[in-house]
């Protein structure tokens, strides 16, 4: 809160958005779980936007190649249902919406991993999925604030 409140007064007063970066997912979770809530309280007209980096989103290309593949058995056939399934469901995109079981989610071979976006397979317009493409632009246009 130390750093909030200053910042949060300096936006307010030049109408300029401030930018904090967090190192650590738990430290991102209490932000926006915690302390952005108390300084919601303190200034009610305050904005508070929450952007991730692009391999937090699914790149539809990815999924779509793996779509192709020969099911190797029955977890990856599951993976593959149940993230079409939750296509259906998500607005954003957001891998930590989707869960997936065990050994599915976790570790360097994980499908999460396989379907993540990254900048080496970013295609920009040139990628078919371009226009239904989950993951963030550098511009935050597209982000909605997040209500308290």
């Amino acid at each position: 809160m130390a750093y909030l409140i200053p910042s949060a007064h300096h936006a307010l007063e030049t109408k300029r958005p401030v930018v904090v970066s967090t190192h650590t997912i738990q430290l991102q979770e209490q932000l926006l779980n915690r302390d952005l809530p108390i300084l919601k309280a303190i200034f009610p007209e305050i904005e508070f936007t929450l952007l991730k980096g692009r391999r937090n989103y699914i790149d539809l290309r990815k999924f779509e190649m793996i779509l192709e593949e020969a099911n190797e058995g029955l977890l990856p056939a599951m993976c593959k249902a149940m993230v079409l399934v939750w296509l259906t469901e998500t607005e954003t995109g957001d891998l930590e919406e989707l869960s997936l079981p065990g050994a599915a989610s976790q570790g360097p071979a994980s499908f999460k991993r396989l379907i993540q976006a990254d900048a080496a397979s970013n295609f920009g317009r040139f990628d078919p999925w371009y226009s239904r493409d989950f993951s963030p632009e550098p511009s935050c246009a597209r982000k909605k604030p997040i209500s308290s």
